[in-house]
């Protein structure tokens, strides 16, 4: 196989990363809540010495001290439920991770629950650079919550790939799961559906420098740097 043409790059301050996992059950649920808890815990510790629940965005976070044994109670009493749907953000100690949940009781369709976490302005996450880190929380992620499917990527891949500005205005174009995927990124999860879909050793047989069987799926990696998104090695292999 042939290696990737890009050369070593740091990571930049200027760098956006994005992580997106959709569970099989609700995010404000006990099993996906306590499940994220714990791998706040280990992967980011710094940050989640500070951990609050904001309504959103642009809200100051309330302070949970007790978040650790039970988030989903804290999401649930924060911010609420309404026709069995609700949303948060994360915010912790220091800038530059957030993490968006949206929960919906079904979990469908897959797009109204998910849990989105976004990296950007850090030249490192908890001392190591965000892409090694987003590597290490993704494929532990995958396992714990055993999501439908989950991607990792860059900013500017995914607007590359899924944005398009026109007469209608900027929108995000084939992000509906349940019609098909938004895309191959750097790094793909093929949770039960896609495992029924196109079987376990089919997924384990594409030529990809990451292939690795992960909780009830299979992780597909392109790259081994997110940067490599843009080289025809890439794209021959995508």
């Amino acid at each position: 196989m042939e290696t990737d043409p890009s050369p070593v790059r740091r990571w930049s301050k200027r760098d956006q990363l994005w992580i997106k996992l959709y569970p099989a059950l609700s995010v404000f649920s006990r099993e996906v809540a306590g499940a994220l808890a714990d791998l706040l815990s280990r992967h980011l510790p710094r940050w989640s010495e500070g951990l609050g629940v904001a309504k959103h965005a642009d809200a100051r976070p309330v302070m949970s001290p007790g978040w650790q044994r039970a988030l989903s109670e804290v999401l649930t009493s924060t911010v609420g439920v309404r026709r069995g749907l609700g949303s948060a953000v994360l915010k912790g100690a220091y800038r530059g991770v957030r993490i968006y949940l949206d929960a919906c009781d079904t979990a469908v369709p897959p797009e109204l629950n998910h849990v989105a976490i976004e990296i950007g302005g850090l030249a490192a996450v908890e001392g190591v650079s965000p892409d090694k880190w987003a590597l290490a929380f993704f494929e532990d992620a995958v396992g714990c919550l055993s999501p439908r499917y989950g991607n990792a990527r860059l900013e500017d891949e995914f607007a590359r790939k899924n944005l398009v500005d026109d007469q209608s205005g900027l929108r995000a174009i084939g992000v509906r799961l349940e019609v098909s995927l938004p895309g191959m990124y750097w790094l793909n999860y093929f949770g039960d559906p896609y495992v029924d879909l196109l079987t376990d050793s089919g997924l384990l047989s594409v030529p990809a420098p990451l292939v690795k069987r992960a909780g009830r799926g299979v992780i597909v990696g392109l790259a081994d740097s997110p940067f490599s998104w843009d080289s025809d090695v890439y794209r021959e292999r995508e």
